[in-house]
């Protein structure tokens, strides 16, 4: 699974074949990368995958902060200078990234990621009857705070 996140949305993804790569013993992947999307839905933060988190975006940081991406914060600022969106970029304030709390992110992920805020896309060679089975197994429990 991947993901990214831009001004309107965040993404996750699985992008997986149809089934395992084993000769001798194939098994369907749907059901695996539905358990992976699962896990965003129903996460509990851990200490050190909060600091393993921070890490990776303070890392992306530092990657995209270029020029030409300064230049663009300039320019999206002033096109959207009356409202949020030229305060807010994706990867987010250095100082408030450094200043996460669990607790906090925990709120966060509780407020957002949530049943009746996401959009499941499904794409490929599968069965639409058994993913349909598959994403009312896996996704059917979870209820919209």
């Amino acid at each position: 699974t991947n993901a990214y996140t831009d001004f309107h949305h965040t993404v996750f993804f699985a992008a997986c074949p149809t089934q395992t790569p084993d000769q001798f013993w194939k098994k369907p992947m749907l059901p695996m990368a539905l358990d992976a999307l699962l896990d965003v839905m129903v996460t509990e933060i851990e200490e050190d995958r909060l600091e393993k988190e921070r890490a990776a975006v303070l890392s992306e940081a530092s990657m995209v902060n270029k020029m030409e991406y300064r230049v663009e914060c300039q320019i999206l600022s002033a096109l959207h200078s009356e409202n949020r969106l030229s305060q807010r970029f994706p990867i987010g304030k250095e100082h408030l990234i450094k200043s996460w709390k669990k607790s906090d992110l925990q709120f966060y992920h509780s407020l957002h990621y949530r049943p009746d805020n996401v959009i499941l896309f499904l794409v490929g060679d599968v069965d639409v009857q058994n993913a349909i089975g598959l994403i009312q197994q896996k996704f059917g429990h979870l209820s919209p705070k």
